[in-house]
Formats: structure tokens, C-alpha cells, sequence
């Protein structure tokens, strides 16, 4: 790689993570982001664990690495952000360097062309670029689930391939102990390491199973110790929640999506972006034209990539309503898939097709998230920035509130003042909506509050202050309870709304 190639990408680099933090920096607070957010809050100020403390919706270890981040930060949003856009950049330059190492044979131009088109694919493309910045768990899990890919594919090239097996479990065990709907792609991971390669005898292939579920298990750890410590609790809010009390809900509100309703939604929501559209047919026409060569169909590789892109299409659809970030997986192995028919296609002496396709498919998909460049204008401003507004927030609230817990539904703000919330609302608003789906045995044993026992449900100690402006309806319970209690406004920087006492 020449010098000028080499500050060519750096330069492309940069400019993708610059552009990155500018839209992590621009966009406001999602309601999704609260529950990961005060988690890690809770953990890292009061050693407080999920399920058994307080209910939370989702496999554990983000919460673990946000605790460690928060126990050396009090601007929370703006670290968890600040990881989550990093963990998107480490898995787009790892599929980068994989499509780089992968051409090597080939000239130094159509390695970088249709490296640097396959980046650009990626960075730019919709479900990518809504999803990759957040303070989400699906930026964590699928850099986690990418790496683990890479490494089974590493163990299917090498002699000495247990230590990969062994990595590829424990990195795939730590993306479903990130994010649930990672687990069909350990059907996946088990069948390749089984059944491939063929040349190698079964008592091998055994053995090379089993040092992936090893992996596995030693990754699962952190997770394991959680449902040891409460294994009601751990099934209830990774399954009985997840399952039959959404759907309830989701039933009630008018919102649920039947299986073929998701799939509709896929095609008339998705698709309908030119930039997931151009991804899709960019790796439909790639692979048909791979497959006509008799050798790629026997690529272990591209066997691994097509049997676990309907695992993740399977963590997609599982919830009770789709949204675009659950396809984000989805985005990031359709460009890691482009790698072994490239491969193909080179040999073959489609250089010229490929560069056209790579490039058209490249330019669609930046011109459909161009607008995202806007964010760049608040960059050089961090008082314009969304998180530093909400830690000011956060701050203000911490200079009128009172002695007690803030009650609110947006516990990021108080948490950013170092203040205290009521664990039971940690997750938001998501407890506090669900509630009334749950027998009163339930809602005791599990940490719900319902709406009409509100003030009953409290602690004995007022609250230092009432939050809202966040949820609208979801809040008229809290409303009625603070004029109960004749508190008093004041307007937060981010704004919410304060209510504390007159005294």
C-alpha cells in the first residue's frame, strides 16, 4: 500500500468517525436509551444487579461494560455514546481489512476501490447509520458477533484452528449475552463447526465443537452468575416479559405485528430506502453470479455468512414489533457477506462489473443518509451537544431537588446529577406501562410499580422532584400525584420539567 493510499484512507476514516460523532453528538434521547443507560448507573454508584434489584428487559453485559465506563465519568449519555460509535467503527474497519487482505492477489486501485466502496456501503447505510451511534446494545453485540465470524473463519483456514473455535464461542457467547437475539446464530456457529469442513474426520470436528461451546460457556459466565443469583427474576424479564406481557401490551395498544405484517414491513418500510435496497440487491446479484462457479459453492466461508444471516433475520422478527435497529446485524454481515463472492468474481476476471456494481450500490446508499452531514455544523459547539445539554440538565436538577429519589420516567437526566431514582423505573417507561398486565404477586416479586398505586408503591421518603415532559400520557398519573403534594415548577436545559417542593 502506497503512502498516498494509506493517507487516502486514513483520511476516509477519520472523516467517517468524525461524522459519526457529529450525529451521536446532533440527535436527541431516544426512550430506548434510558433503560441501558441507568443500568450501568445503578451498577457502577450502588452495586445494584439487574433482574434481582430492579427489572430490565435485556441480557446483562452491556451493563457491565457501562458500569465500568461510569465509575470513571459522570456524563453518561455522552461515554455511552461515545462507545457505541466506536464499537460501529471497529466492526466497519474490520470488515474493511478483511475485504483488503482478501484482494490481495489484485492491483493496489481495485483493492482500494472496492474496499473503500464496501466501507462507504456500509457507513452510509440507513439502518447503520440510525442505529450505530445510540446508547443501544446493538452497536456492542454485533462487533462482539462480527469478530466471532472472522474467527470461525480464521479456525476453517488453519491446521491449528482450536484456539479460534475457542475465541469464535466465547466472542458469539458475549454478543448473545449482549443482545438476546444473537442466540439463533449459535445454530449457526454449532452446524459449520460440526460439518465443516468435510475433509476433517468427525472425532475433529467433534473436538473443534466442543472447544466452541467451551468458549461459549466461559463467555456466558457474567450472565450465568446473574440467573444463579435469582433465576425467577432472570427468566421473567428475559422471557415472560419479552414474550406473553409485550405481546399483551403491544396487543392492547393497537400495535401488534403479525409475522407476515413484519415481513410486509421489511418491504414497505426497508426496503423502500434506496440505500438498504441497494445493499440488498448489491449482495443478491454478487452471490448469484458467485454461485455459478462450481468451487464457491463448497466456500466454507460464504456457507457460514448464508446460514447465519437467517439466524439473525430470526432475532429480528422476534420481537413483538419490528423497528429499523434490530436490522442492524443484518447490515453489517450483508457487507462482511460481499467478501468471499468478490473473491470469486475477481478470479473470474469480473473486475470491471464489480467495480461498477460496488460503486453505483456506494454512491445510492451515501446519497440516501447525506442529510446525516448537517450534524457536523454543532460539532465545533459542545453546548449545542444533546448529551452535555442533558448532564447540564441533570446538574440544575441536582442543585433544586430535594433529599428524596426522582421520580420520572427519563432517568437519564437525574442519574447525569448524581442523584437517585427509583429502581423500579429504571427501564423507563416500559415497567410502568406493562404493570397492569402482571398479577400483584408478579409485580411484588419483580419490582413493578402501577400507575393507580403509585403513591402507595413509593418509598417512605417524598421525592426530591418530579420529571416530565417526556412521555405525555404515560405521565398524567405523576402529574395528579405532584399536585397532591403542591410542588412547585422549574424548566430543565433538555426541556423537562422540574417539580420540587415549596419548602
Amino acid at each position: 500500500m502506497s503512502r498516498k493510499q494509506i493517507a487516502v484512507a486514513v483520511a476516509i476514516s477519520t472523516l467517517m468517525l468524525v461524522v459519526l460523532w457529529a450525529i451521536a453528538m446532533g440527535r436527541g434521547l431516544n426512550v430506548d436509551e434510558h433503560q441501558f443507560v441507568a443500568s450501568g448507573a445503578l451498577l457502577a454508584r450502588e452495586g445494584l444487579l439487574p433482574y434481582r434489584d430492579y427489572p430490565f428487559f435485556h441480557t446483562p453485559d452491556l451493563s457491565f461494560v457501562y458500569a465500568l465506563l461510569f465509575r470513571c465519568t459522570d456524563y453518561l449519555l455522552l461515554s455511552a455514546r461515545l462507545l457505541s460509535g466506536l464499537c460501529a467503527f471497529l466492526g466497519l474497519i474490520l470488515i474493511s481489512r478483511t475485504m483488503w487482505r482478501s484482494l490481495s492477489e489484485y492491483s493496489e486501485t481495485f483493492r482500494a476501490f472496492i474496499t473503500a466502496s464496501a466501507a462507504i456501503l456500509l457507513f452510509s447505510n440507513p439502518v447503520f447509520r440510525y442505529s450505530c451511534w445510540r446508547a443501544w446494545n446493538h452497536p456492542l453485540a454485533t462487533l462482539f458477533a462480527t469478530i466471532a465470524v472472522l474467527c470461525l473463519w480464521r479456525a476453517l483456514d488453519d491446521r491449528k484452528s482450536g484456539r479460534w473455535y475457542f475465541a469464535a464461542g466465547l466472542l458469539l457467547s458475549l454478543a448473545i449475552s449482549t443482545r438476546l437475539t444473537f442466540a439463533p446464530l449459535g445454530l449457526a456457529f454449532a452446524g459449520i463447526s460440526l460439518f465443516l469442513p468435510r475433509q476433517i474426520v468427525i472425532c475433529r470436528r467433534m473436538r473443534n465443537a466442543l472447544l466452541l461451546a467451551a468458549g461459549a460457556v466461559l463467555g456466558a459466565l457474567p450472565m450465568l452468575w446473574l440467573f444463579a443469583v435469582d433465576p425467577r427474576a432472570f427468566i421473567f424479564n428475559n422471557f415472560t416479559w419479552n414474550g406473553p406481557i409485550n405481546e399483551l401490551y403491544e396487543r392492547a395498544a393497537g400495535k401488534y405485528v403479525s409475522l407476515g405484517s413484519k415481513f410486509l414491513y421489511i418491504l414497505t418500510h426497508m426496503l423502500r430506502n434506496p440505500g438498504n435496497l441497494a445493499l440488498l440487491l448489491l449482495f443478491l446479484a454478487v452471490q448469484y453470479a458467485a454461485l455459478r462457479q462450481r468451487e464457491f459453492r463448497k466456500d466454507a466461508r460464504n456457507l457460514l455468512l448464508m446460514v447465519s444471516l437467517p439466524c439473525l433475520l430470526i432475532g429480528a422478527l422476534a420481537p413483538a414489533i419490528p423497528y429499523d435497529q434490530y436490522f442492524y446485524a443484518l447490515a453489517s454481515f450483508l457487507v462482511l457477506g460481499l467478501v468471499p463472492p468478490v473473491i470469486t468474481l475477481a478470479t473470474a476476471g469480473a473486475l470491471r462489473s464489480l467495480c461498477w456494481g460496488f460503486g453505483a450500490a456506494a454512491m445510492i446508499s451515501l446519497f440516501s443518509t447525506a442529510q446525516d452531514f448537517r450534524y457536523l455544523a454543532k460539532l465545533p459547539t459542545p453546548s449545542r451537544w444533546a448529551p452535555i445539554r442533558l448532564h447540564q440538565a441533570g446538574m440544575k436538577l441536582a442543585q433544586i431537588a430535594g433529599p428524596g429519589p426522582i421520580l420520572t420516567l427519563a432517568p437519564i437526566t437525574p442519574l447525569e446529577g448524581r442523584l437517585r431514582i427509583y429502581r423500579a423505573l429504571a427501564t423507563s417507561p416500559f415497567t410502568w406501562k406493562t404493570a397492569g398486565f402482571l398479577s400483584e404477586e408478579q409485580r411484588r416479586e419483580f419490582g413493578f410499580i402501577k400507575r393507580r398505586n403509585l403513591a402507595s408503591a413509593l418509598d417512605p421518603p417524598l421525592p426530591g422532584a418530579i420529571c416530565t415532559g417526556n412521555e405525555g400520557e404515560a405521565e398524567e398519573t405523576m402529574l395528579r400525584y405532584k399536585d397532591s403534594l403542591g410542588y412547585i415548577s422549574f424548566r430543565l436545559p433538555n426541556g423537562e420539567t422540574a417539580w420540587v417542593s415549596k419548602h
